[in-house]
Protein backbone atom coordinates (compact mmCIF):
# COMPACT_ATOMS: atom_id res chain seq x y z
CA UNK A 1 0.00 0.00 0.00
CA UNK A 2 2.94 2.27 0.30
CA UNK A 3 4.14 1.70 -2.84
CA UNK A 4 1.59 3.01 -4.93
CA UNK A 5 1.56 5.84 -2.67
CA UNK A 6 5.34 6.56 -3.09
CA UNK A 7 4.94 6.46 -6.76
CA UNK A 8 2.17 9.16 -6.86
CA UNK A 9 3.95 11.34 -5.03
CA UNK A 10 7.08 11.29 -6.87
CA UNK A 11 4.91 11.63 -9.86
CA UNK A 12 3.37 14.44 -8.40
CA UNK A 13 6.81 16.08 -8.08
CA UNK A 14 7.77 15.51 -11.03
CA UNK A 15 4.73 17.24 -12.67
CA UNK A 16 5.86 20.21 -10.62
CA UNK A 17 9.29 20.20 -11.04
CA UNK A 18 8.25 19.89 -15.73
CA UNK A 19 5.96 23.07 -14.54
CA UNK A 20 7.64 25.08 -12.85
CA UNK A 21 10.83 25.45 -15.30
CA UNK A 22 9.95 29.08 -15.28
CA UNK A 23 11.05 29.85 -11.81
CA UNK A 24 14.55 29.51 -13.47
CA UNK A 25 13.72 32.41 -15.79
CA UNK A 26 16.36 35.02 -15.90
CA UNK A 27 15.19 38.37 -17.73
CA UNK A 28 18.69 39.30 -18.47
CA UNK A 29 19.38 36.76 -20.92
CA UNK A 30 17.36 37.35 -24.14
CA UNK A 31 17.92 33.86 -25.36
CA UNK A 32 16.53 32.63 -21.92
CA UNK A 33 13.50 34.53 -22.30
CA UNK A 34 12.27 33.27 -25.86
CA UNK A 35 13.33 29.73 -24.31
CA UNK A 36 10.62 30.50 -21.47
CA UNK A 37 8.10 31.34 -23.34
CA UNK A 38 8.67 28.49 -25.99
CA UNK A 39 8.17 26.50 -22.86
CA UNK A 40 5.36 28.16 -21.49
CA UNK A 41 3.45 27.90 -24.71
CA UNK A 42 3.19 24.10 -24.45
CA UNK A 43 2.83 23.67 -20.85
CA UNK A 44 -0.54 23.18 -19.64
CA UNK A 45 -2.92 25.72 -17.14
CA UNK A 46 -2.68 24.51 -14.09
CA UNK A 47 -6.39 23.87 -12.19
CA UNK A 48 -6.99 26.73 -9.10
CA UNK A 49 -10.30 26.69 -7.42
CA UNK A 50 -10.77 30.61 -6.81
CA UNK A 51 -13.55 32.47 -6.17
CA UNK A 52 -14.49 32.83 -9.95
CA UNK A 53 -14.23 29.17 -10.52
CA UNK A 54 -16.57 28.14 -7.08
CA UNK A 55 -19.01 30.88 -8.97
CA UNK A 56 -18.82 29.07 -11.92
CA UNK A 57 -19.15 25.73 -10.42
CA UNK A 58 -22.20 26.91 -8.42
CA UNK A 59 -23.91 28.12 -11.72
CA UNK A 60 -23.03 24.67 -13.21
CA UNK A 61 -24.53 22.65 -10.41
CA UNK A 62 -27.82 24.97 -10.34
CA UNK A 63 -28.60 24.23 -14.01
CA UNK A 64 -27.52 20.30 -13.62
CA UNK A 65 -29.64 20.31 -10.62
CA UNK A 66 -32.31 21.01 -12.58
CA UNK A 67 -31.52 19.08 -15.78
CA UNK A 68 -30.34 22.02 -17.99
CA UNK A 69 -27.02 22.28 -19.97
CA UNK A 70 -24.81 19.71 -21.54
CA UNK A 71 -26.13 16.36 -20.94
CA UNK A 72 -23.48 14.85 -19.93
CA UNK A 73 -23.27 16.99 -17.51
CA UNK A 74 -23.82 15.14 -13.47
CA UNK A 75 -23.60 16.43 -9.89
CA UNK A 76 -20.75 13.84 -8.41
CA UNK A 77 -21.05 13.61 -4.77
CA UNK A 78 -18.58 11.53 -3.40
CA UNK A 79 -17.18 11.12 0.79
CA UNK A 80 -14.26 13.30 1.62
CA UNK A 81 -11.49 10.96 2.21
CA UNK A 82 -10.23 12.31 5.65
CA UNK A 83 -13.66 14.36 6.62
CA UNK A 84 -16.09 11.40 5.68
CA UNK A 85 -18.38 14.57 4.48
CA UNK A 86 -20.44 14.36 1.31
CA UNK A 87 -18.66 16.61 -1.30
CA UNK A 88 -20.74 17.41 -5.01
CA UNK A 89 -19.67 19.36 -7.51
CA UNK A 90 -20.54 19.29 -11.24
CA UNK A 91 -18.93 17.00 -13.47
CA UNK A 92 -18.78 15.57 -17.10
CA UNK A 93 -19.93 11.99 -17.72
CA UNK A 94 -18.78 10.65 -21.04
CA UNK A 95 -20.35 7.73 -22.91
CA UNK A 96 -17.90 5.43 -24.89
CA UNK A 97 -18.19 2.41 -26.63
CA UNK A 98 -21.35 1.76 -24.38
CA UNK A 99 -19.36 2.55 -20.84
CA UNK A 100 -19.66 5.82 -18.48
CA UNK A 101 -16.20 7.45 -17.79
CA UNK A 102 -15.17 10.25 -15.17
CA UNK A 103 -11.97 12.21 -16.95
CA UNK A 104 -10.17 14.45 -14.81
CA UNK A 105 -9.64 17.11 -17.25
CA UNK A 106 -7.75 19.16 -14.66
CA UNK A 107 -5.52 16.68 -13.49
CA UNK A 108 -4.90 15.26 -9.70
CA UNK A 109 -7.60 17.25 -7.47
CA UNK A 110 -9.50 16.80 -4.54
CA UNK A 111 -12.44 14.69 -6.09
CA UNK A 112 -9.76 12.46 -7.66
CA UNK A 113 -8.51 11.67 -4.69
CA UNK A 114 -11.57 11.03 -2.96
CA UNK A 115 -13.17 8.97 -5.79
CA UNK A 116 -10.30 6.91 -5.37
CA UNK A 117 -10.72 6.35 -1.69
CA UNK A 118 -14.20 6.02 -2.14
CA UNK A 119 -16.61 2.46 -2.07
CA UNK A 120 -19.19 4.28 -4.26
CA UNK A 121 -20.08 7.86 -5.94
CA UNK A 122 -23.38 9.08 -6.50
CA UNK A 123 -24.40 11.14 -9.88
CA UNK A 124 -27.24 13.50 -9.84
CA UNK A 125 -29.10 15.36 -13.00
CA UNK A 126 -32.61 16.86 -12.96
CA UNK A 127 -33.62 15.20 -9.48
CA UNK A 128 -32.48 12.02 -10.57
CA UNK A 129 -29.21 9.67 -8.19
CA UNK A 130 -27.55 6.73 -9.57
CA UNK A 131 -24.77 5.23 -7.23
CA UNK A 132 -21.83 4.14 -9.07
CA UNK A 133 -18.56 2.29 -8.73
CA UNK A 134 -15.72 3.69 -10.11
CA UNK A 135 -12.92 2.15 -11.59
CA UNK A 136 -9.82 3.89 -12.31
CA UNK A 137 -8.48 2.69 -15.95
CA UNK A 138 -5.23 3.22 -17.30
CA UNK A 139 -2.98 2.32 -20.23
CA UNK A 140 -4.27 1.72 -24.21
CA UNK A 141 -7.82 2.10 -23.22
CA UNK A 142 -8.00 5.66 -22.02
CA UNK A 143 -7.26 6.62 -25.51
CA UNK A 144 -10.27 6.49 -27.03
CA UNK A 145 -12.16 8.21 -23.91
CA UNK A 146 -9.70 11.35 -23.36
CA UNK A 147 -10.07 11.88 -27.28
CA UNK A 148 -14.35 11.79 -27.13
CA UNK A 149 -13.54 13.73 -23.44
CA UNK A 150 -11.40 16.66 -25.45
CA UNK A 151 -13.71 16.45 -28.68
CA UNK A 152 -16.86 16.71 -26.29
CA UNK A 153 -15.67 19.51 -23.67
CA UNK A 154 -12.91 21.85 -25.43
CA UNK A 155 -13.25 24.07 -22.63
CA UNK A 156 -11.01 22.01 -20.90
CA UNK A 157 -8.05 22.08 -23.32
CA UNK A 158 -6.20 24.51 -21.68
CA UNK A 159 -6.05 22.37 -19.10
CA UNK A 160 -4.11 19.53 -21.54
CA UNK A 161 -0.84 18.91 -23.22
CA UNK A 162 -2.56 17.70 -25.97
CA UNK A 163 -5.49 17.90 -28.34
CA UNK A 164 -8.22 15.42 -29.79
CA UNK A 165 -5.53 15.06 -33.01
CA UNK A 166 -2.35 13.88 -30.89
CA UNK A 167 -0.68 10.74 -31.25
CA UNK A 168 -2.07 7.92 -29.00
CA UNK A 169 1.21 7.74 -27.53
CA UNK A 170 1.48 11.56 -26.39
CA UNK A 171 -2.52 10.78 -24.88
CA UNK A 172 -1.25 7.84 -23.28
CA UNK A 173 1.37 9.81 -21.93
CA UNK A 174 -0.91 12.62 -20.61
CA UNK A 175 -3.43 9.85 -19.54
CA UNK A 176 -1.04 9.53 -15.89
CA UNK A 177 -1.59 13.38 -15.37
CA UNK A 178 -5.27 13.11 -16.02
CA UNK A 179 -6.88 9.70 -14.44
CA UNK A 180 -9.82 8.13 -16.13
CA UNK A 181 -12.77 6.06 -14.49
CA UNK A 182 -14.43 3.58 -15.60
CA UNK A 183 -18.21 3.57 -14.11
CA UNK A 184 -20.15 0.74 -13.26
CA UNK A 185 -23.49 0.66 -12.02
CA UNK A 186 -24.17 -0.02 -8.01
CA UNK A 187 -26.44 -3.38 -8.22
Amino acid sequence: AVRPKLESVRQELLDLGLRNALIKFRPLKARGVEVVKEVRDRMAKVYRLDGTQRLINRLYGWLTERGLGADFRQILTVRGRRSGEARSLPIDVLEVDGSRWLVSPYGLVNWVYNVRAADLITLRRGGVETSWRASEVDGPEVVPVIRAYLRAVPVTQPYWDITAGSSDAEILAAARRHPVFRLTPES
